[in-house]
This record gives structure tokens, C-alpha cells and sequence, in this order.
């Protein structure tokens, strides 16, 4: 045999590979195509047909929901049905695609070499970065950054880290009456006699808090439901912090709820579901404007955004 020719066995083992996945990739389009999915809003009063490629085939509706009145939130309801449907879609051709790859074998020599290179740092490190890697806004490479930053400066930051991390994950918990972190039973914002304007903000979560209170502009106090109402995922009231809410604001003499929830179909079902509980009392219910964001340019805006800015316009 002539030296320098084993590599033409590998290529052309690479070659019919190759052409392996290539047939297995147009019989899985065909497949694809025949497979549907269905998605749904409103506990199923919308049902999405489409297949598993994302073209929607059918739309069934109840004709319970038609009411003239309610026209945008049976909009809604037809595009939450849509993207569930293109969801479940994404997540059916995701599958096929890990299916047909898992024969595919070991990684190529040079790449299992790149690999070994993040090896060399010990176990420790090496569980340390896969920790890392799971946080939110990080991926592997910059849990790889952030760690080498600290082991190179472990004096300065990895000790203090360490011990920050170890007394939140002692001390922290959710404040007893509006439900943010805190490292008390009750947080800062609840205990500030300054923040006791008679205006209370609902929202979703602690993050949303969080986001609120960067812009330092509301001065009330916060109530955090927890979540949202979700028929799909069997979440009610009695789930939520919508019983304490509605007992803080006898309690507190509260003069306005401020319902800063998101603008999804859950988001808005749970504020309409909280007006309607304080329908007849004395509270003013009011929400966040949407529109065109400061900086925003209509051309880049999705319709509902700019239909939402059109209803909420106002004179200059």
C-alpha cells in the first residue's frame, strides 16, 4: 500500500456520510410536512393547527368568544394560539433533528483536541464553569472568562464573592408583606415611611420590581403576585399573591393599583381579572401606557405596538 492514502479512506467515509444525512435530511422535510402540531390559548377556546416545518393548516375558534366588545383580546388569543402552535413546531423539529445526529459518532480529531483544552483546569474549575454556564446571559466561553478572572484574583474577589454568596444564601428571603428579596422579614421599601403614598404597583415578579425601581420614578410601594394566571398550567387566584393583594389594600388605605404587568395574553388576563375584583370600591385601577418606546423607530415595530400607540395617543 502507498503511504499517504489511508486519509483517502476517511474522506471518502466522510463523503458517504455525508450523503447519508443529506437523504435523511429530505425524508425528515417530507415527514415534517406531514406532521401537525396543535396549539392553543383561552383553556382552548383557540385551537392552532400547523405542521411541524410552522405552516399553519387550521384555526378553530369558539363562537363563545365573539363579542363585539372584546375584539382585541380574541386577537390576542388567535396569535397566542399561532405562536403556541409554531412553538410546539420548533420544539417537534429540534427533536428529529437530535434523533438523526445521535449516529453521527465521536467529533472529528481536531475538534475533541479543542475540547480536551478546557480539560486542563482541574474538576473543580471545570464544575465551577458548567455552573456558571447555567446562569442567565451566560453561555459556556464567558463562564470560562469570568472564572479564570477570579482565580487570577482570588485574593481580591473569589474570597469576597465566596462569602457574599454564602450570607445571601443564608439570609435571603421574600419580604412577608409585598414579596421582594430581601435579607429581612420585611424589605427596605415596605419599612420607608416616605413610601406610603396610598399607590400600590403589581407585578409579576421580583425582577419587574427590580426594573421599575432602577428608573426612580415611582415613589409607592410594590406588591409581587408570584406569576401569572394560566388556565393551560392550572395557576388561579389562590396560586397568587392576589388575596394578600386585595387585603393590603383595605389594610393600607390604598387610594391607587397600579397593574404594571406584561403585555401578554396572560399578563392582561390577569389584570383584567384584578379591575374586575375591585370593581365598586373606591380605588383607582390603572396600568402602564404601551406604545412606541423612546428612541424607537415605527418602521422596526411589530402591528400590535403601533396599533396600541395609535389608541393611546394623546394631544401635544
Amino acid at each position: 500500500m502507498i503511504k499517504g492514502l489511508g486519509g483517502f479512506g476517511d474522506m471518502a467515509k466522510m463523503m458517504k456520510a455525508a450523503k447519508d444525512m443529506q437523504d435523511k435530511m429530505g425524508q425528515m422535510q417530507e415527514d415534517m410536512a406531514r406532521i401537525t402540531v396543535t396549539g392553543e390559548s383561552g383553556a382552548g377556546l383557540v385551537r392552532a393547527t400547523c405542521t411541524a416545518k410552522g405552516e399553519l393548516t387550521a384555526l378553530e375558534i369558539d363562537p363563545s368568544i365573539f363579542v363585539p366588545s372584546e375584539k382585541e383580546v380574541v386577537e390576542d388569543l388567535i396569535l397566542a394560539a399561532i405562536k403556541d402552535a409554531q412553538r410546539a413546531a420548533e420544539e417537534k423539529m429540534q427533536a428529529e433533528m437530535s434523533r438523526m445526529t445521535e449516529g453521527l459518532g465521536p467529533a472529528p480529531r481536531h475538534e475533541a483536541a479543542l475540547l480536551s483544552g478546557m480539560e486542563q483546569g482541574g474538576d473543580d474549575i471545570q464544575a465551577l464553569i458548567a455552573l456558571m454556564a447555567r446562569l442567565p446571559g451566560l453561555g459556556p466561553r464567558s463562564a470560562r472568562r469570568i472564572v479564570l478572572q477570579l482565580v487570577r484574583r482570588r485574593s481580591q474577589q473569589m474570597v469576597q464573592l465566596s462569602q457574599l454568596l454564602d450570607r445571601v444564601a443564608q439570609n435571603s428571603r421574600e419580604c412577608v408583606v409585598c414579596g421582594n428579596i430581601t435579607d429581612r422579614d420585611e424589605c427596605a421599601i415596605c419599612t420607608d415611611p416616605a413610601r406610603a403614598t396610598g399607590e400600590i404597583c403589581v407585578v409579576q415578579d421580583v425582577a419587574d420590581l427590580w426594573a421599575l425601581e432602577r428608573g426612580r420614578t415611582f415613589r409607592g410601594r410594590y406588591h409581587v403576585l408570584g406569576g401569572t394566571l394560566s388556565a393551560l398550567d392550572d395557576v388561579g387566584p389562590e396560586d397568587l399573591g392576589i388575596p394578600t393583594l386585595l387585603a393590603r389594600i383595605d389594610d393600607e388605605s390604598i387610594t391607587e393599583v397600579i397593574l404594571a404587568l406584561n403585555a401578554t395574553v396572560d399578563g392582561q388576563t390577569t389584570a383584567h381579572y384584578i379591575a374586575d375584583a375591585l370593581e365598586g370600591s373606591p380605588v383607582t385601577v390603572t396600568g402602564l401606557a404601551q406604545g412606541v418606546p423612546i428612541g424607537g423607530e415605527l418602521d422596526y415595530l411589530d402591528d400590535g405596538t403601533i396599533t396600541a400607540a395609535l389608541r393611546a395617543r394623546r394631544r401635544l
